[in-house]
């Protein structure tokens, strides 16, 4: 889990939350499932963590959408 906290991030991302580390790690391991250790929390933890980075996919392609409507929009206003 710390190794996953202290990979670098690409330009542009934040770096993972140990929230987000936990639900990277504890899905690969059946150990953890087996001893009972998998809660239903993480599960809410890791879809609200995918969910996130869903909406933030979404946010920035919606500015790319508005920085280039405003660029038609003057070359309309030119013409």
């Amino acid at each position: 889990m710390e190794a996953c906290l202290a990979q670098t991030t690409e330009d542009g991302q934040d770096p993972k939350t140990p929230v987000e580390a936990i639900a990277h790690v504890l899905p690969k391991s059946t150990f953890h499932r087996n001893v009972g250790m998998e809660s239903k929390q993480m599960k809410k933890y890791a879809e609200a963590a995918a969910m996130n980075k869903s909406v933030q996919e979404l946010e920035s392609e919606l500015q790319a959408e508005k920085i280039g409507s405003v660029g038609l929009r003057s070359q309309v206003a030119d013409l």
